[in-house]
């Protein structure tokens, strides 16, 4: 079975799982708007790539797992574990819309217009808050109830634990820079990568799965997901400048709205001419950008060949991942799928 036809088998199964088990729950206490929370969680969830979740199937596949209603759990539990952060990181960036819907608070602050509200949008930003911490516990309470196995569910609660406190501490890290006129230099900037991203998205949901299927030595499993989210961030941070809207599911250009202290801007600022440099200055965090604006950004990115120099970062990690891979298939775990996933993880356009 390759990558492709994996996806098309567990993806749809994957997200019935999640539809089926969501609405068994969006009734279990009496109070209305608890429905509704559960409602707007399965609707951030349809139509996502869901990668984190078919990646805990990647991880119990390689080591000999099949794809059993534990995994499901699991990667279910991933993947509205993910929804609540997105939940969360719309509301913090005032994002008013995700994959092209309106964003959870979004919805509730023009539901708080229409209610008349005092304050329509505290309204919605405190309902779109509760919602998100709604998902965080829908996730424990799935994967709780459907993994039974203590020793497995315990070690899978300390790694989720975890990974989950230092994306908040990233987060924040994150939001900190982009708030404050201080600049970071590219070993703090690597840090927020590796706890906001890669660690999170990729080290922990391959663990995940590595767990369940009995494997107890995931810290290779881990440097190799870490390596891969650091090189996915950075193909994000240029699918956000150079992306197309449709297929990025974000507005291109919002990394220089919210002023996002990336690799790129680093390099951009550290390059670009006094003159250069003043322009950009009022551009990076100002909302109010245009089209015009971004190309501007574009051209002086390429006209000092920015992606270039952050090529080499990317390079170094995946001889990383190749060396482990090669370990792996010593140890005869198939890491056929895996291998797939990194390729098309390098040359994505969404």
């Amino acid at each position: 079975m390759n990558l492709e036809t994996f996806i098309k088998q567990y993806r749809p199964q994957l997200e019935k799982y999640i539809v089926d088990v969501l609405k068994a729950k969006q009734h279990q206490m009496p109070l209305p708007l608890y429905a509704d929370a559960v409602g707007c969680i399965l609707d951030c969830i349809n139509g996502g790539k869901m990668w984190r979740g078919l990646l805990v199937m990647l991880g119990a596949q390689m080591h000999g797992k099949a794809i059993t209603p534990d995994v499901f759990a699991a990667a279910a539990a991933m993947e509205i574990l993910h929804t609540s952060l997105l939940i969360h990181d719309d509301f913090m960036d005032n994002d008013f819309k995700r994959r092209g819907k309106d964003s959870v608070f979004y919805h509730y602050i023009k539901q708080g217009k229409k209610l008349n509200a005092q304050n329509s949008t505290l309204y919605g930003q405190a309902l779109g808050v509760c919602v998100g911490d709604i998902a965080f516990f829908l996730a424990a309470q799935i994967a709780a109830e459907q993994i039974e196995d203590p020793v497995v569910l315990r070690e899978m609660i300390k790694y989720a634990s975890r990974e989950m406190q230092f994306v908040g501490a990233a987060q924040m890290t994150d939001v900190h820079h982009g708030a404050i006129n201080l600049e970071p230099d590219l070993t703090t900037i690597l840090q927020v990568y590796s706890y906001k991203t890669a660690y999170y998205s990729f080290s922990l949901p391959l663990s995940l799965g590595a767990l369940l299927a009995g494997e107890t030595a995931i810290e290779p499993l881990y440097v190799l997901g870490h390596d891969l989210g650091i090189i996915f961030q950075l193909k994000d941070d240029e699918l956000g400048m150079w992306g197309e809207t449709a297929e990025i599911g974000k507005e291109v250009g919002s990394d220089i709205r919210e002023n996002k202290k990336t690799w790129l801007r680093h390099y951009l600022f550290m390059k670009a001419t006094p003159a250069e440099k003043k322009k950009l200055e009022k551009l990076f965090g100002n909302t109010a950008i245009t089209h015009e604006d971004v190309q501007y950004v574009r051209s002086v990115l390429e006209k000092y060949a920015i992606c270039e120099l952050i090529q080499p970062e990317i390079d170094t990690r995946v001889a990383s991942i190749k060396k482990y891979l090669a370990e792996f298939d010593m140890q005869k775990k198939d890491t056929s799928l895996l291998t797939e996933f990194i390729d098309f993880n390098l040359n994505r356009k969404k």
